[in-house]
């Protein structure tokens, strides 16, 4: 994934790829981050996908609603990734460390949308800014990726 800077924020986009992809190659990116979930299989409101919320209730996941959104904690983040039962293609997720979104954006960025190769709105960067988020990925026609720091 070749690796760009715009307004002090790495962007990345791999066609070939999906978020559990990523996640299997690169989980050190996943690690102590709490998520925040804004779009599942092309679903923007989370709580209708009662399936999903029964399994995650099943499993012991707890979460946090947040307008259409779920959050999620870093421990309870991870068994999502573990379980592999979650993320599909055409999800979005925004990433915080040590803190709890206030709202959930009514953006969407997933790839068959936008790729982050070419423009990247500057509607984005406000969103990543304004929500404390400090990575981001999604997927649908290939991978998304956003983030504050370097990846190592």
């Amino acid at each position: 994934m070749e690796i760009r800077t715009i307004n002090n924020i790495y962007l990345g986009f791999d066609g070939n790829l999906t978020i559990m992809e990523f996640y299997k190659n690169n989980s050190e990116f996943f690690k102590d981050y709490s998520v925040l979930i804004t779009c599942l299989d092309s679903s923007r409101d989370l709580k209708k996908l009662t399936k999903w919320v029964k399994y995650l209730e099943d499993f012991g996941i707890k979460f946090e609603v947040i307008g259409k959104a779920f959050f999620f904690n870093d421990i309870f983040s991870q068994k999502l990734f573990i379980l592999e039962k979650t993320f599909y293609h055409f999800d979005e997720i925004y990433f915080f460390k040590n803190k709890r979104p206030t709202f959930s954006p009514d953006e969407q960025f997933t790839s068959e949308i936008i790729e982050f190769n070419g423009s990247v709105p500057n509607k984005f960067f406000e969103i990543m800014n304004k929500i404390g988020a400090e990575r981001f990925l999604s997927d649908g026609c290939g991978l998304n990726m956003a983030s504050k720091t370097p990846l190592k």
